[in-house]
């Protein structure tokens, strides 16, 4: 099922499909995340993080997936535990910590999360997602202020806004409110160049 996922699964693809058919999200990708969080053996394996995350970060990429990830109720709390800060058992766990909050923010650009009312979503909001921006680790630092930044997209525009126009009137030095200010309020933006 891995293989196939990591292969195909960020698209829709006749391959996924099958394995949705046969309910890969809840006999396999949940399984596989439970026992990982656990500690214990899967299939005859120790999962680590990093490749567990890895399955819903590729799913998430689909909407349609991203869906199917979320017909599952156990997902989005599995996502979140596994997402919030924690100290990582093996050097790997910080990837996989950020692969968790990049399919959070995938699914977050479909609408489909956070959901109303959702009290685990919601403290994971207010409480892991600011901790998560000041992480030690750059790239979960990265994905957690994309995810921030696309909870608050208006508030995101309004400053790229005055801030362009802080350079435009040389209040800055050309170029300083790009490469300097914005890659550090937003650092997903300098990944994305």
């Amino acid at each position: 099922e891995s293989v196939i996922i990591f292969l195909h699964g960020d698209q829709k693809s006749p391959e996924v499909d099958q394995l949705m058919d046969r309910s890969v999200v809840s006999n396999y990708c949940v399984p596989i995340m439970v026992h990982t969080l656990k500690g214990s053996e899967f299939r005859g394996m120790y999962p680590h993080l990093l490749y567990s995350a890895k399955l819903f970060h590729v799913l998430a990429k689909c909407r349609e997936y991203a869906e199917a990830l979320l017909c599952d109720e156990r997902v989005i709390r599995l996502l979140i535990n596994a997402a919030s800060p924690s100290p990582p058992r093996v050097g790997t766990d910080h990837e996989g910590r950020r692969l968790l909050v990049e399919a959070l923010w995938s699914m977050t650009r479909f609408g489909l999360w956070p959901i109303h009312g959702d009290r685990d979503s919601q403290v994971f909001l207010d409480e892991a997602l600011p901790r998560l921006c000041a992480d030690r680790h750059a790239g979960i630092r990265a994905a957690a202020a994309g995810l921030m930044a696309q909870l608050r997209k208006e508030d995101v525009l309004e400053m790229l806004v005055v801030g362009r126009r802080v350079e435009e009137v040389c209040l800055l030095p050309a170029g300083f409110w790009r490469t300097k200010i914005v890659s550090m309020l937003f650092p997903f933006l300098e990944q994305a160049k």
